[in-house]
């Protein structure tokens, strides 16, 4: 994973389909931002999320294929804040114990 930077041309990566175009004056737009000017560092910024994005739609792929979505439902669907409210802490819970396990960020049962 690497920016590749043509100097006062184009930015690309190996990893994502996403580029960035100098537009002159020191300014350089993104494909995913068309329309705002960047600097060049801040362009570089935002290639290096792009492939991190690109990364964990990669590692999202058979977990959303398991709940009949595709990658990027599963992220519109997780991107945005929780509506419900948050359970009580298990020092104050009425079923403190009682159940004995708690799951882990792997998918299994800790």
């Amino acid at each position: 994973m690497a920016v590749e930077v043509i100097p006062l041309a184009r930015m690309f990566s190996d990893v994502t389909t996403h580029q960035a175009l100098y537009v002159g004056e020191e300014q350089w737009e993104l494909s995913c931002l068309p329309g705002r000017q960047l600097t060049c560092d801040q362009a570089a910024s935002a290639l290096r999320v792009a492939e991190a994005a690109a990364a964990l739609l990669v590692w999202m792929k058979p977990r959303a294929q398991e709940l009949g979505l595709t990658e990027r439902e599963l992220l519109g669907c997780v991107a945005g804040e929780c509506d419900w409210p948050r359970p009580p802490t298990p020092s104050t819970s009425p079923l403190k114990g009682r159940f004995g396990r708690r799951w882990s960020n792997s998918g299994g049962a800790a």
